[in-house]
């Protein structure tokens, strides 16, 4: 699973490969998308890339057709597209001409949710999709109280009264910056060694906060004092404290970049999170 995963292969992947063997054209995509060509042919090269395989028997300049590699992908992403769909129908947020309100987290508003709409805004006839960002538990309410249509999180508040299903995983990772003495050593540290620098840490509404605290108490571990972290709003904010020495943290695997991860001795992180659709 944690290879698989590492496969950022997105529905808008899917949905742009699936345009290609349609129209036959980069030009053909991009008219579709509205994207630009040279975005469309990155996209598509990373898409290659991920997969580790060529999609397309290209004949000179000419596309040519997809290869048997492209073709199963082919076969599977118009299952995954259709199953997506069929999960936005029943959940019933689908319904044709009017205003989709989604809500989405920190996380997947950045890597899920935008390619989501372009992929659907694509295969729907919905007019409007509208989307608001919040921490994770801010994300569960709204959906509770009707505020929004559908919700994206990456932690389900306890107790959640709605609908949920998980569409990605990732992982939350304790990072720190490559300056670091820690980084350079090259040794697992104890967790109680670890905390004696200060810990950076999202908002008490975020989800990545929340998967946090359960997994620090279920080691026997709790936050430090506020003497001892620092607060910040929103992800890169936090990658950018860690980056500057400020602090060690936890981050997703999306965000680990150039970071350091850290070897923590002798203490067992479930440190996972599901990207689920909620509503």
């Amino acid at each position: 699973m944690d290879s698989f995963m590492k496969k950022k292969i997105s529905l808008e992947d899917m949905f742009l490969f699936e345009l290609l063997t349609t129209t036959g054209s980069i030009s053909g995509v991009a008219n579709r998308t509205g994207l630009t060509q040279p975005a469309v042919t990155q996209k598509l090269n990373r898409l290659e890339k991920q997969i580790g395989a060529s999609l397309w028997i290209r004949r000179g300049r000419s596309l040519g057709e997809p290869s048997d590699v492209g073709k199963r992908f082919l076969h599977y992403s118009k299952t995954v597209l259709r199953e997506t769909m069929d999960l936005f129908t029943d959940l019933g947020i689908m319904t044709q001409d009017r205003v989709i309100h989604i809500g989405a987290s920190s996380i997947p508003s950045e890597h899920f949710v935008p390619r989501l709409i372009a992929a659907f805004r694509g295969l729907s006839k919905n007019e409007e999709m509208r989307l608001s960002l919040a921490g994770s538990r801010k994300v569960c309410m709204f959906v509770e109280n009707a505020t929004v249509d559908a919700g994206f999180t990456g932690y389900l508040m306890p107790g959640f009264s709605g609908k949920s299903h998980a569409i990605a995983e990732d992982t939350i990772i304790p990072v720190i910056s490559p300056n670091s003495p820690l980084a350079k050593s090259g040794k697992p540290i104890k967790f109680k060694d670890l905390m004696k620098i200060p810990l950076i840490i999202r908002e008490s509404d975020s989800g990545t906060r929340s998967v946090l605290e359960e997994n620090l108490e279920r080691n026997g571990f709790s936050l430090p004092s506020r003497k001892k972290t620092v607060e910040v709003g929103g992800t890169h904010a936090l990658v950018q404290a860690v980056r500057e020495g400020l602090g060690f943290s936890f981050v997703s695997s999306f965000h680990v970049h150039d970071l350091v991860e850290l070897d923590i001795e002798q203490v067992s992180f479930i440190l996972g999170s599901n990207f689920g659709k909620i509503g």
